[in-house]
Formats: C-alpha cells, sequence, structure tokens
C-alpha cells in the first residue's frame, strides 16, 4: 500500500487560493498566499490518519501485519473560500492493495470493504503540519452511508 505525501495538493490548494476563476481576485490574497506557502516544507505534509485495522497478513512480508489506515484524502482537493489557510479534500474508495496470489492471479484486495468515502476539511499550521478539521461520510438520498 502506497503512503505519499501531499505536498503538492496543499501547494496547489494554497496557489489556488489566490486566484478566482482565472481572474484576479477583489481582495489582496496572494500576499497571504504567498506568506503561507512558506509555512509548508519542500518535501510536504502528511494529512492525519487513525488506524482501521492492524490484524490483517502482509501478503508482501511474511510474519507482518498491514496497517490499514483511515486517511487516504487526495482524490480531489480543493480550496476553502473562507480560510485561506484551509482546504477540502475526499478520499478515493477506501483501502486497497494489489495483490498476486500463489497462482499468480493478480487484483485489487479491500480489506475494509464497508468503508465509507469521505469529505475531509484540513487546516495548515503555522509549523507547516496539517490538522482535520472535521469529517464528513458521503451518503444516498436515504441518509445511509454509501460503500466505496
Amino acid at each position: 500500500m502506497k503512503y505519499e505525501l501531499f505536498g503538492s495538493a496543499i501547494l496547489v490548494a494554497l496557489l489556488m487560493a489566490g486566484c478566482e476563476d482565472g481572474k484576479k481576485s477583489k481582495t489582496n490574497t496572494t500576499e497571504s498566499v504567498t506568506d503561507n506557502s512558506k509555512m509548508v516544507p519542500e518535501t510536504g505534509s502528511l494529512l492525519p490518519y487513525t488506524i482501521l485495522d492492524s490484524t490483517i497478513d502482509n501478503g508482501a512480508k511474511a510474519g507482518e501485519k498491514m496497517e490499514i489506515r483511515n486517511g487516504g484524502f487526495g482524490s480531489s482537493a480543493f480550496k476553502d473560500h473562507n480560510h485561506i489557510n484551509r482546504f477540502f479534500a475526499i478520499t478515493d474508495r477506501g483501502p486497497n492493495a494489489d495483490y498476486t496470489d500463489d497462482n499468480n492471479v493478480s487484483g485489487k484486495m479491500f480489506p475494509t470493504p464497508n468503508y465509507t468515502p469521505r469529505l475531509g476539511h484540513f487546516e495548515i499550521q503555522s509549523d507547516g503540519s496539517v490538522v482535520k478539521l472535521s469529517e464528513t461520510l458521503f451518503k444516498d438520498r436515504s441518509g445511509n452511508p454509501i460503500s466505496g
């Protein structure tokens, strides 16, 4: 399973905050964006996560367990129009991993098939770290959580 830094998406969110539909913004946010982009390290910042499960055998490393993280935000990100240091990001369909079994059959494994995709609201702190402010589960028209 890949765990990637989310730095470029954060920088894009910050840079997008200075523009509005390709037009010059009515407020001078470019200066703020420039100042705030200095907060994010060149290597990016990891988004916060929690552990969903750590009991599943890791097929790629004998004797080890996989750590299934509840995070995975990064399928898309966009700025919070009300706060220069905040952005939203959505998850994909849930934690997954590529595998090849003993019969050389490849596929994708979903260790938490009931995972509900979600929207996260994040804030970049003055030290460059990222804090999750809230999380909203995607639901169907009846209000039931959907599965990825």
